[in-house]
């Protein structure tokens, strides 16, 4: 593939759409080279060929912005704010263009505001392309913190089922160790993560990987064939004979906040697996207990 080697070079150039990235801090730093009120000349010396290049494919019109090169850079300027606010929509997403913008443009518009002879329409543009890329940086944040928020219910999910796995909450029924695994995550990070974005696609994608190791887990627990083994559902309520001091009374309190939830119940009353409601099979499956356990604990 051969690149352009000369003239303007336009979005969708070979070299842009390979590095798309370059539009994005051509419009920086030109918007960084604006200083209200000196030569329009001194941004033609100041920028690279490349960067030409790049700001008269942008804009179409570089033989013209040529010929402006004795013409105040306050009309300049004025006239390249809509430019500016249309590339910007088009052009500018990612992360640092956005940050470095927002700083530049915050200066800009102080200066723009400092300047009676600045036209009404041209502080109204300025305003608009202040509060969209603002509005950027802002939902920028939001991903970001979302993005940390994510990793934390992650690190969460992998430390109790690690702490499952080493027999943490041996000494309970294998639904009760489950539940106890479920009710850890519904208090922690992952709890917090799944209830702020409850259906969004990432949620979605941790509670059923909390399904599929609960499943797992309980499997080995209890030796089971597969998942789809079916036993007495008392079976998997059963306590070991070496059950754990106040784990039945524990795993009652925490119940307390389900009170219409009747796998749970069922797991965690006083009398597991003999007063069960009708909703509870009698017999059931690995994979029917856990997925009811944790769609009443955390939703599905």
């Amino acid at each position: 593939m051969m690149f352009e080697v000369d003239g303007p070079l336009s979005p969708e150039s070979d070299v842009c759409k390979a590095l798309p990235v370059v539009l994005e801090k051509c419009v920086v730093d030109f918007v960084n080279g604006i200083d209200v009120g000196r030569d329009h000349h001194k941004h033609q010396v100041n920028r690279s060929a490349f960067h030409q290049r790049l700001l008269d494919g942008l804009m179409g019109r570089g033989a013209r912005r040529r010929s402006e090169i004795t013409a105040r850079l306050l009309d300049a300027a004025e006239g390249s704010f809509g430019w500016l606010l249309d590339v910007t929509r088009s052009h500018v997403r990612g992360n640092l263009a956005i940050k470095r913008l927002n700083e530049a443009l915050v200066s800009l518009s102080e200066d723009v505001s400092a300047l009676a002879e600045v036209s009404a329409e041209s502080r109204t543009t300025v305003g608009e392309l202040v509060a969209l890329v603002g509005r950027r940086d802002e939902k920028l944040e939001e991903w970001r913190q979302r993005t940390d928020a994510y990793l934390d219910a992650e690190l969460q999910q992998n430390m109790v089922f690690a702490k499952w796995a080493r027999g943490a909450y041996a000494g309970v029924s294998v639904m009760g160790r489950c539940y106890a695994a479920l009710e850890e995550l519904r208090w922690g990070q992952f709890g917090a993560f799944v209830s702020s974005g409850h259906g969004d696609k990432r949620s979605t994608e941790l509670l059923d990987m909390v399904k599929d190791k609960s499943m797992q887990q309980v499997v080995n627990d209890a030796k089971c064939a597969s998942v789809d083994e079916r036993l007495p559902t008392t079976a998997w309520l059963a306590m070991p004979p070496e059950a754990l001091v106040d784990g039945s009374e524990a795993l009652e309190f925490l119940a307390g906040d389900h009170s219409c939830a009747p796998f749970v119940r069922a797991v965690c009353g006083n009398s597991a697996g003999r007063c069960m409601s009708d909703d509870v099979p009698r017999i059931s499956s690995v994979k029917r207990m856990v997925g009811a356990l944790t769609d009443e604990v955390l939703g599905g």
